[in-house]
């Protein structure tokens, strides 16, 4: 087999699905390190040559990981969904999310290791490690993660105006839910977006759900939110330059001001 030189730390089966189907496949792409936004074909958006071994290569591109997360993302994505409306004396409002619970355990267990991604990013920064790949290919090998939580596939309502869920190298967000009884400091969850109307949330109780979608309603501030978790370092990607340029006008001067404040280690493993 010939041996991959360009290397995914955010796999295709992911970004494809931001891109609209009537668009050639490429991203508008921001680097902080240079300050710049140039268009990237997705063949070489969030990639870098020789990150990794040939063997862990094969595991994320094959049938463990990418072949089979590719089909599942796509449908999460294409999914007619049900839409909540609520009646009111004042008419009929929509909502601004509409989510379901995923309960096919093989799905659930699948889509937990997109919540490893970043590990593939803190990979391709450091010297190769054969005891790291080691776990790495295990773990990717695997059926996944039985995760004691619930996992939603959330939508933003295409019926109500929304900027895109931009893509970033790393894309899991963690948020805090505060313990309102003030016994503990509160619990994690985590979110990923899928496409740039829709994401999955894995929670561990309702009410995480009703505090996410009431602090991250806006999602020009929950992109800020994700990028400012990264301390700004991270590369942001987007179809829609314009919104991208936004965005990125918008980055240095934002604080989110969080008691809990959360940031990612990019240089881990």
């Amino acid at each position: 087999m010939a041996k991959t030189k360009n290397m995914h730390y955010l796999s295709q089966c992911i970004s494809i699905n931001f891109l609209p189907n009537d668009k050639p496949k490429t991203f508008w792409e921001y680097n902080p390190e240079t300050g710049k936004t140039v268009p990237k074909n997705i063949e070489k958006l969030f990639a870098r040559r020789r990150s990794w071994g040939q063997e862990l290569e094969e595991v994320l591109s094959g049938n463990s990981y990418e072949n089979k997360m590719g089909p599942l993302l796509k449908e999460l994505s294409q999914k007619k969904m049900k839409r909540l409306r609520v009646f009111g004396p004042t008419g009929i409002r929509e909502v601004q999310f509409n989510a379901e619970e995923i309960e096919n355990s093989e799905h659930t267990k699948l889509l937990s290791k997109l919540l490893l991604q970043i590990a593939l990013l803190q990979r391709s920064v450091k010297s190769p490690d054969e005891e790291v790949e080691k776990v790495l290919r295990e773990i990717f090998a695997s059926d996944g993660i039985a995760l004691s939580m619930h996992l939603l596939l959330v939508e933003i309502n295409p019926l109500m105006p929304s900027p895109p869920l931009v893509l970033i190298d790393g894309m899991t967000f963690h948020y805090i839910v505060p313990d309102l009884t003030g016994k503990t400091a509160g619990h994690g969850c985590f979110m990923f977006p899928i496409s740039e109307r829709r994401f999955l949330l894995w929670i561990s109780k309702k009410e995480d759900y009703t505090y996410f979608a009431a602090k991250y309603k806006n999602i020009h501030y929950l992109n800020l939110c994700r990028i400012s978790q990264h301390e700004k370092k991270c590369r942001v990607a987007c179809a829609n330059k314009e919104y991208l340029e936004q965005l990125v006008q918008n980055m240095s001067l934002f604080n989110e001001n969080s008691k809990m404040p959360i940031t990612i280690e990019r240089n881990w493993v």
